[in-house]
């Protein structure tokens, strides 16, 4: 039936499961139902659509028109955009499902009254941020007006109709609703994100101005330094002088906000210097006697500054992992040695840069000698570090809760206290001040990673769902991307890390094309990601050859990536070459050579006997309990101490002994081991439950360790393709045949140019025909006789 001939609907009709309750509103395109959705318990709003007549005479039926765009929109997730739960058809026409909300249209609103100028930049930016969704999907909304777009009871922005505006595009129907629609729209020409600009330029100027504009900007590009000329630039008859899309209209819109941030900080600032020198004058005895705080140097100051965008931005670097930011504060400390803020941070950074406690220790002096020069806040922050170094986490942690007190505001605080609680292992005491972190300052990077990788470790699935949609609601920029990658990776959305990757790593490199060789290895789209990386060993990126080295690793490419480390050259720095033999003591892990393992511990014992204890665990995970235990005194990481223990118990008693321990340590609570990959606990957790004979719980261990986001570390190249063999043996050991044998083509898969004669894969091969032959023998006991 046509929809054109459906007829009338009312309160108490059902369309399928769901029960009309009453009639909440109508539109161009029919009728709004609040209704009673009884299989899911649920309030939703359902659209009962009357077509518009240009798609009845085209004789465009309710299957061809509504399916496919619904389907799309529904695909989009955005706290801006209304949520599209369903679609269907009826014998009397067509409806589409909705979330249900409670407040009132834009248009309703503006009727009565204009709004303040802070509640319509708000509505402007969420909008923004909801069309920058659309278009990054690929969707053109069509029909952006104040009746589509909503105010929640609680504040919300939502856009509404999507889909419905869609589906009048593909039906030939001309979307777009005077006066915001784009001049294209009313040539009947083909309309793109830029009809989306035009029609959000016609609401800002409504918002702003109180009333719709009366004609074009003038012609020509407009300045896009304030929002006026933003609004004028959106609204340009030519649709190539609009900003191209949402996502460059709130990109546009977070640039003069940060520029108006930065303006009324720098009044204060002067406000403050005008005070300050009054203060001076009076005081010129006394005051010449206060130490300064900053360098007296301006060009030492610029380069403690680079050293700060460096860290707060490790985007813009090489690598996710800050490794040349150092560089800044020591060439600021070579203008003023005195700088005690550089101090500081050479300091902090030694920490994350794997030093012994003692030259971290060394570091900090400098600036603890200063400490009456810094500011009150870097004072505590510094007094904090000195506990934990000193072995007091708990003041540590005590003197950061009171500065966050003190500053509340303060996003550098609020990071402070949940770096603290990183480092110690203790991520579900993280994530609150992380949170508050990304709230503060999402522009402060190392927040939202901390966060992502905090809330995975706590299999926190919901809490990285909700934040990978909070930073694709942001306007994009290299962190929120990043942060997005891999919280989707960690809830195990492969496709949709990889998509967001390739957007991140258009034009870009360093640490967004990290990302996208990450989610390609993810994705098991393994031989673009080698590519990638080899191009990166060939410029000569410094982690390109360990990174390479791991994807060849977990190819089963063995002899490849043994040839590729032995062209690397031998580092001649003490800390590099720590970190290599780091790197060479956990691929041994996989082979359990002790005597490579011991001659490395050895030589890093030379260096830094803290560090060289540190391997503990990886000792006693290859068997060496006697030289794990020997070194377990000098160990000062509690997890590591107690993962060491067990690990011990492990191989001298039996894996039920360790497996308690080793699983929640695998959950970073209360305590995670940094001396080991991050996905180094979750490994071990599976091993030793598959050993434990616990076979339907040791597989969720297996699963879990197989969902862990670290798609290149160095325990999952090896251990990875191990799982997969696990996995199947558990699963044949369970009756499970069918799932068994899909896990060995897996490896299969991964497999396809390994190393011929590998142990592992003549164990798979080996494992696939016993499941093979005891499927046979089981058809068999049952009466199955061959044909």
């Amino acid at each position: 039936m046509d929809l054109e001939s459906a007829p009338a609907l009312h309160a108490g009709d059902r369309l399928g499961r769901f029960l009309l309750v009453r009639e909440i509103g109508k539109g161009g395109f029919g009728v709004v139902f609040e209704a009673e959705d009884t299989a899911l318990r649920r309030r939703v709003a359902v659209k009962v659509i009357r077509p518009k007549p240009a798609m009845s005479a085209a004789g465009t039926t309710a299957a061809r028109w509504l399916r496919p765009e619904a389907e799309a929109a529904a695909q989009l997730r955005h706290p801006n955009v209304v949520t599209l739960y369903d679609a269907g058809s009826w014998d009397g026409g067509t409806y589409l499902v909705y979330e249900l909300l409670r407040g009132r249209t834009l248009a309703e609103a503006l009727d009565a009254g204009p709004l303040a100028r802070a509640e319509a930049v708000r509505v402007m930016r969420d909008l923004a941020r909801a069309l920058a969704h659309l278009h990054a999907a690929g969707v053109v909304h069509r029909d952006v007006k104040a009746a589509n777009v909503f105010v929640d009871a609680d504040g919300t922005v939502k856009l509404l109709d999507l889909g419905l505006s869609q589906i009048a595009g593909s039906a030939g129907h001309a979307a777009g609703s005077p006066p915001y629609a784009a001049p294209e729209q009313w040539r009947g020409e083909r309309a793109d994100a830029r009809a989306d600009v035009y029609a959000w330029g016609v609401l800002g100027h409504e918002l702003l101005c109180g009333k719709l504009p009366e004609g074009p900007p003038p012609p020509g590009p407009q300045r896009l330094g304030s929002l006026r000329g933003l609004v004028a630039a959106a609204r340009s008859e030519d649709p190539d002088l609009r900003p191209a899309d949402g996502g460059a209209l709130a990109g546009a819109l977070d640039r003069i906000e940060r520029r108006r941030a930065r303006a009324r900080g720098a009044r204060v600032a002067a406000v403050g210097l005008v005070l300050g020198a009054i203060a001076f004058l009076v005081a010129w005895p006394t005051e010449r006697q206060i130490a300064r705080n900053v360098s007296t140097s301006l060009e030492a100051y610029q380069k403690y500054a680079a050293g700060r965008r460096c860290l707060e931005r490790p985007s813009e670097g090489a690598s996710w992992l800050r490794l040349d930011c150092g560089r800044h504060f020591r060439e600021a400390l070579a203008i003023d040695p005195d700088f005690p803020l550089a101090h500081f941070e050479l300091a902090a950074l030694a920490r994350w840069d794997a030093h012994p406690d003692v030259e971290i220790a060394q570091a900090l002096e400098p600036a603890l000698q200063r400490i009456d020069r810094l500011p009150r806040r870097e004072q505590a922050q510094l007094r904090a570090w000195k506990a934990e170094l000193d072995g007091d986490a708990a003041q540590s942690v005590q003197i950061l809760r009171a500065l966050s007190e003190d500053y509340p505001q303060d996003a550098q605080v609020a990071f402070g206290l949940g770096e603290a609680f990183y480092r110690q292992g203790l991520h579900a005491d993280a994530v609150a001040p992380l949170e508050r972190t990304v709230e503060l300052d999402p522009g402060l990077e190392l927040a939202a990673d901390e966060l992502v990788w905090s809330l995975g470790l706590l299999d926190r699935t919901d809490a990285l769902r909700a934040l990978a949609d909070r930073m694709a609601a942001s306007a994009p920029s290299p962190g929120t991307l990043h942060a997005e990658v891999q919280a989707r990776g960690w809830i195990g959305d492969l496709d949709g890390a990889l998509r967001v990757a390739r957007r991140a790593a258009v034009g870009g490199g360093g640490a967004a094309r990290e990302d996208l060789e990450d989610a390609l290895v993810a994705a098991g789209q393994w031989d673009e990601a080698e590519q990638l990386l080899a191009e990166d060993v060939a410029r000569g990126t410094e982690r390109a050859p360990h990174r390479l080295e791991s994807l060849l690793l977990l190819r089963g490419r063995i002899a490849e990536a043994r040839a590729l480390v032995a062209r690397q050259p031998a580092p001649a720095d003490g800390r590099l070459r720590f970190i290599a033999g780091s790197q060479r003591m956990h691929r041994l892990a996989a082979t359990r050579d002790v005597v490579a393992m011991e001659r490395i511990v050895d030589e890093t014992r030379a260096w830094s006997p803290q560090l060289a204890a540190g391997f503990a665990p990886v000792l006693a995970y290859a068997g060496d309990a006697a030289r794990a235990q020997a070194l377990l005194p000098a160990v000062t990481e509690p997890g590591a101490r107690e993962m060491t223990r067990a690990l011990i118990a492990w191989r001298t008693v039996g894996a039920a002994s360790a497996l308690p321990q080793l699983r929640r340590l695998a959950r970073a609570d209360p305590a995670a081991v940094s001396s080991l990959p991050p996905e180094g606990p979750a490994w071990l957790a599976a091993e030793c439950a598959a050993q434990a004979d616990r076979a339907e719980a040791a597989i969720d261990d297996v699963h879990r360790f197989q969902r862990f986001y670290f798609p290149l570390g160095l325990w999952r190249a090896w251990a990875y393709p191990r799982s997969l063999v696990v996995e199947a043996r558990l699963l044949a050991e369970l009756g499970r045949p069918a799932e068994a044998i899909r896990a060995l083509d897996r490896l299969d898969a991964l497999w396809t140019r390994a190393d011929p004669d590998l142990s592992l894969h003549v164990e798979a091969r080996a494992l696939r025909t016993r499941i093979a032959a005891a499927d046979f023998t089981a058809a068999r006991a049952s009466g199955w006789r061959r044909p």
